[in-house]
């Protein structure tokens, strides 16, 4: 008997052992909680302090056999959103314009907003924005339409006009210009005002003629329905990529003209778009999973080769067929400056057929 209760004691846990089995546990919480605060503190430092001043560049082909020959490999960059102002700091801009002038584009798109609302422009900063704006000389054009900050006040607007009349940009207020290279052949471009009217931008294009859309209000794109304006690729922004996009959560916010057609929200349009994140921020110094970028565009002529055959973009929807070849492979002619960006982000999207 005494053997079987030495044997049943000893079986029996002992109590040190059960208090230490529960602080591990409790340790072990501690120590997960810990590193997950580290980790947040470390995606909210690089959101604030250094996302927001990472210059990056996405590269794009643009092919269609309604762009003429004497287009072909002509380089475009399309930037907007700049919003100059507190937290734009002047060596942003210097990065900004250094990387756009190495690529030396042959036509410079910008697709409004030079300043923030907020912001009280001054001679310096006119000056500073001209300077920048200058130092891109794309021989083949450079082209501006407003966006809702430009026009924020009487100030803003006069400004804003005087940057681009020294700096040689041509704003297009619900009109169009032909794009061309020496050559009687070109494409049409269209930019579209906040307050869009494509039935007057229409009235200069001509039938079967390639037709490049800039938009700073993505949901302007709509406005194309019914009216006397199609168009065959659009560029778009305003939306910023919400700036801000947590993981399982989703976008900090969108923005009015921006409603409609997002990152969050993809529309059938009837042509390809592209909707970039931009270079500046609004509201809030920061930039989570959505990059400060410019778009660098090489349009491409198939017209001359009947055997060229597009690459699908992988983020084109599948029911589509291929209006141009998307990719974040970057040519080798293309300076080191420029770094693609690949991502879900505003990736061009095909039109329904």
């Amino acid at each position: 008997m005494a053997k079987a209760s030495t044997s049943a004691a000893s079986k029996r846990p002992h109590p040190h052992r059960k208090r230490m089995t529960w602080q591990k546990w409790v340790m072990l919480m501690l120590a997960a909680a810990t590193a997950l605060m580290l980790i947040f503190d470390a995606y909210l430092f690089q959101g604030i302090y250094i996302a927001p001043n990472r210059i990056t560049s996405r590269y794009i082909q643009i092919e269609d056999e309604k762009i003429p020959s004497a287009l072909d490999q002509v380089s475009v960059v399309f930037l907007s959103d700049i919003e100059y102002g507190e937290g734009f700091t002047k060596e942003k801009g210097d990065e900004l314009f250094g990387q756009i002038a190495a690529i030396d584009p042959d036509i410079l798109l910008i697709g409004g907003d030079l300043f923030a609302w907020d912001q009280p422009i001054d001679e310096s900063l006119r000056n500073q924005m001209t300077q920048w704006i200058s130092s891109i000389k794309a021989p083949l054009g450079k082209f501006a339409v407003y966006g809702e900050q430009d026009l924020v006040d009487s100030d803003h607007q006069i400004s804003v006009n005087d940057i681009y009349a020294h700096a040689q940009v041509e704003i297009l207020n619900n009109s169009s210009v032909l794009l061309s290279n020496h050559s009687a052949d070109g494409i049409r471009l269209v930019g579209l005002a906040p307050d869009a009217d494509p039935s007057a931008a229409a009235a200069s294009v001509g039938e079967g003629q390639y037709t490049l859309l800039l938009s700073h209000y993505p949901d302007n794109m709509l406005t194309l329905e019914g009216s006397s304006l199609s168009a065959d690729y659009a560029l778009c922004g305003n939306s910023h990529g919400s700036q801000v996009r947590w993981p399982l959560i989703g976008d900090y916010a969108t923005f009015p003209g921006s409603k409609q057609i997002n990152r969050s929200k993809r529309r059938k349009t009837g042509f390809p778009y592209l909707i970039t994140s931009g270079v500046g921020c609004i509201d809030i110094q920061a930039r989570i999973n959505s990059p400060v970028e410019f778009v660098h565009i090489t349009l491409l002529s198939d017209a001359k080769d009947s055997t060229n055959t597009p690459v699908q973009d992988s983020a084109a929807q599948p029911e589509a067929a291929p209006a141009e070849s998307a990719q974040t492979e970057v040519p080798s002619d293309v300076p080191s400056a420029v770094e693609p960006v690949p991502g879900e982000e505003d990736l061009p999207v095909e039109p329904e057929q």
